[in-house]
């Protein structure tokens, strides 16, 4: 009876395992088939349109200051050099005394010949008079007269040497070069010094000749300056070229013009250049979260008639909340900025409403 029992629980139980079996791979369908269902929807996606700018080229170079113009002074007479009143690196005013010569002998020449002519002017007085008298001709008169105008002009031509003994500056700037001492004896034309003109300056930069021919037919270009010993920066705008040859390749020098009224840059300073020049071709931006990556290459999803096509895609620069890109993407293509589900190359997917 015992035997009986046992035997009827077993099968009891095999009964209820195989049913909940059952029950349980008829859920375990009914789940795949929803799931299968579920992939075979579309993909809802939000999309966005790619945008085009101006696309700048930006370089990085390196120039140097220069004086917007350099004097060299030289010695309009001889003599030896008495009074030196500069020193190399001074700034001198335009005007300011430089150097004088020993000027005692044409000193002593002035003297004499101011004595003279005054002389001269006394006996043509003279004659004058008695000619006014009857006592004397115009002819007499007039060789006096003569006399005396003849050494008042060795007068003033002495002035005038003795004018050029002394050596003014001709422009503001600083003292680059001194090439005299006291005592030393220089003629006419001997070099004394050089000034570099600071009330504007000079920024030189060299330009690989391919960057600049798109420089130069560029609508618009924009030169910045940063001179890092004065921590200044500085807007070139109006600035010059030149073809040169540098190391066997063609460059092209540039060299803008500045203000310097408070002359605080002065030659042989390092600046650092950068330039921003538009490019003719327009640049394409997507949104960041528009992009993903794949074994180090960046792509985006493409809206293609109702299918996520996978782009491969350059990037170049981040401007805010986008990214600048290379790709064969045209202007008027949408990319996917948002989806329901996971994305995959090929898969179905629909707009949001």
């Amino acid at each position: 009876m015992g035997k009986k029992i046992s035997i009827t629980f077993i099968g009891v139980i095999i009964l209820a395992s195989v049913f909940f079996y059952i029950k349980k791979s008829d859920h375990v369908t009914a789940i795949k088939e929803r799931g299968n269902f579920k992939n075979k929807l579309p993909i809802v996606v939000e999309v966005e349109s790619l945008k085009e700018q101006d696309s700048y080229h930006e370089l990085d170079l390196f120039g140097k200051t220069s004086a917007y113009e350099v004097f060299t002074i030289k010695a309009k007479s001889s003599g030896v050099v008495q009074n030196i009143t500069f020193s190399l690196g001074t700034f001198v005013k335009k005007g300011d005394l430089l150097l004088s010569f020993d000027t005692e002998l044409v000193d002593s020449k002035i003297q004499i010949q101011k004595e003279i002519y005054e002389t001269k002017y006394k006996q043509a007085e003279a004659m004058r008079k008695l000619v006014e008298k009857g006592a004397a001709s115009h002819l007499e008169y007039s060789k006096f007269r003569l006399d005396y105008l003849n050494n008042k002009q060795k007068y003033y031509e002495l002035l005038d040497e003795k004018e050029k003994s002394y050596i003014l500056s001709p422009t503001n700037g600083i003292v680059e070069s001194k090439l005299v001492s006291e005592g030393e004896y220089i003629t006419t034309k001997d070099k004394i010094a050089t000034i570099d003109n600071i009330d504007k300056i000079r920024i030189s930069f060299d330009m690989e000749e391919d960057d600049y021919r798109k420089f130069k037919n560029s609508k618009e270009a924009i030169i910045e300056a940063y001179v890092q010993s004065i921590d200044k920066s500085i807007n070139v705008d109006a600035f010059e070229s030149s073809e040169i040859s540098k190391d066997g390749s063609h460059s092209v020098r540039i060299e803008g013009v500045v203000s310097n009224a408070g002359r605080e840059l002065l030659p042989g300073l390092f600046v650092k250049i950068r330039v921003f020049f538009l490019d003719e071709n327009k640049m394409m931006l997507v949104p960041k979260q528009a992009v993903f990556m794949d074994d180090d290459r960046y792509f985006v999803y493409k809206y293609n008639d109702g299918t996520a096509e996978k782009v491969f895609v350059e990037v170049n620069k981040a401007y805010n909340d986008y990214l600048q890109i290379s790709s064969l993407l045209g202007k008027n293509d949408k990319v996917i900025i948002a989806s329901s589900r996971r994305l995959y190359p090929t898969a179905k997917v629909s707009l949001e409403k």
